[in-house]
């Protein structure tokens, strides 16, 4: 897994997108972090729909400083806390782990 998201206050910056239906997205990584306001775009549609989004982005990229002291916070909890493989729902993934069990006896 990867840091897909972070959000300050009133201030949610995307570095990563599902694209498509949700039983079928794709983890898009973007080339800018997506900038969203929350107070003013609750349903955070405005960078897809809005035609000034590019201009409002620009002019709210300071957001990008503050952001970075935040992840670099939450990063070094993983010195303390290192993070955990979760499991997955994936057919492959449970044939692996039962050829695992059966070499294992």
């Amino acid at each position: 897994g990867g840091l897909n998201a972070v959000r300050v206050r009133n201030w949610k910056l995307h570095f990563t997108l599902l694209e498509g239906p949700i039983n079928e997205a794709v983890r898009v990584k973007r080339a800018w972090p997506v900038i969203i306001n929350l107070r003013a775009d609750p349903y955070e549609v405005m960078w897809e729909e809005s035609q000034r989004y590019m201009r409002w982005m620009a002019d709210n990229m300071w957001t990008f400083v503050p952001a970075q002291t935040y992840v670099a916070e939450f990063l070094a909890t993983f010195r303390e806390f290192p993070p955990v493989r979760g499991s997955s729902l994936s057919v492959d993934n449970v044939l692996q782990e039962l050829l695992q069990q059966g070499t294992g006896r």
